[in-house]
């Protein structure tokens, strides 16, 4: 992966649509996603805005707009709306997602504004992510490799096998590890004020069929803005997919305010999965609850991530407070990409280049697995 300019952000994160004469475009998918937690407000939230299918034929594309929010007593509010392919607009020359009832536009060049509102149930927003770091993507050349070798000439494990698994299905992959993130939203009558939270974004796209052999865990920690005592960006992904050796290719990064960088790789990291998650679950579409009412995600109770290369230790454990499960189904046959996105405290402790760090934090992590 590579770390890009500021200014480099507007065509990287720009849409990526196929010509309507590309054999893949009925593959083709492309997503965004925003989440932030405000500490303030004990608010956790989930913006996901997706073009799947043909852009060019509604009757073999959708659009949706995913707005999962949940709240200090694990209580979530939220719903998806599907949007035919038709009445979209993106553009492939600055970022942005227009549907009836909700938008992404990057404005001034500087930061993303996301409007939108649903009717049941009622839910309001008006949020700008402003980045507060440099954007990393799979394009290069960019500025260097993130995660390079001494000899800055090749890319240390935990990316190459990143990008060696999920990248067999990603055609390409944008992230904003930190953003501020400032508005309003109104849940239910209610105005709720967002000042300074952290948040994070990605963008995804590609053409391949939902139930194709790949699947990650990630996770990222939603950092306070106004501590110093806590690292700037901490985050794992771990390739999922049959692809990755042992299951357990992927790695542990850490930023911190001092501008130290320390990536973990596998032999440096071990995850632990204990129990079944049985909280409360907001399965999506709303179809799949109505023909599979027993079916109970397998997400793990608690999940423990260690990394300790003799010099440097990140511990973190983390207990979900809430899950949102999406479920894609290829329309043809029975292969499907079950989306678990999960939302909780972890509590951090470690040491990076001497300085000590330990907290309780936000924690939004991501498990994604496919079958046919």
């Amino acid at each position: 992966m590579y770390v890009h300019r500021e200014e480099d952000l507007k065509y990287l994160d720009s849409f990526h649509l196929p010509t309507f004469l590309d054999p893949s475009v009925d593959d083709y998918k492309e997503w965004y996603h925003f989440i932030f937690y405000d500490k303030a407000n004990d608010l956790f939230g989930f913006l996901n805005f997706s073009l799947v299918g043909n852009p060019y034929n509604s009757r073999k594309g959708v659009g949706g707009a995913l707005i999962f929010l949940q709240n200090s007593r694990g209580e979530w509010r939220g719903c998806l709306d599907l949007v035919d392919s038709a009445d979209i607009r993106t553009s492939q020359i600055s970022p942005s997602f227009l549907s009836g009832s909700s938008a992404v536009l990057f404005e001034d060049n500087k930061y993303f504004h996301l409007i939108g509102k649903t009717s049941n149930p009622r839910l309001e927003f008006d949020l700008t992510f402003t980045p507060d770091a440099l954007p990393v993507s799979t394009k290069g050349p960019g500025l260097g490799v993130f995660g390079a070798t001494p000899d800055g000439r090749s890319e240390i494990d935990p990316i190459r096998v990143m990008k060696k698994g999920i990248g067999k299905i990603a055609e390409g992959w944008v992230s904003i590890p930190r953003n501020i993130v400032s508005g309003y939203l109104t849940v239910d009558s209610q105005d709720i004020m967002i000042s300074k939270a952290i948040g994070y974004h990605d963008h995804n796209w590609g053409a391949f069929p939902w139930g194709d052999p790949f699947g990650w865990d990630g996770g990222v920690v939603l950092s306070d803005v106004m501590l110093d005592t806590e690292p700037i960006v901490i985050g794992f992904l771990f390739d999922r997919s049959p692809f990755a050796v042992a299951g357990r290719e992927g790695g542990l990064f850490v930023r911190t305010r001092r501008g130290f960088k320390r990536i973990f790789s596998r032999d440096n990291v071990k995850i632990k999965y204990d129990g079944v998650y049985l909280g409360s679950i907001r399965r999506l579409p709303g179809l799949e609850q109505l023909l599979y009412p027993d079916y109970h995600p397998r997400f793990p109770k608690s999940v423990s991530v260690s990394a300790d290369d003799g010099i440097d230790s990140v511990n973190l454990s983390y207990a979900p407070s809430s899950l949102c499960q999406l479920t894609t189904r290829e329309r043809s046959n029975k292969a499907k990409t079950v989306w678990n996105e999960s939302f909780g405290k972890a509590t951090l402790s470690g040491m990076i280049s001497g300085v000590d760090f330990s907290g309780e934090l936000g924690f939004w992590m991501e498990n994604v697995r496919s079958s046919k």
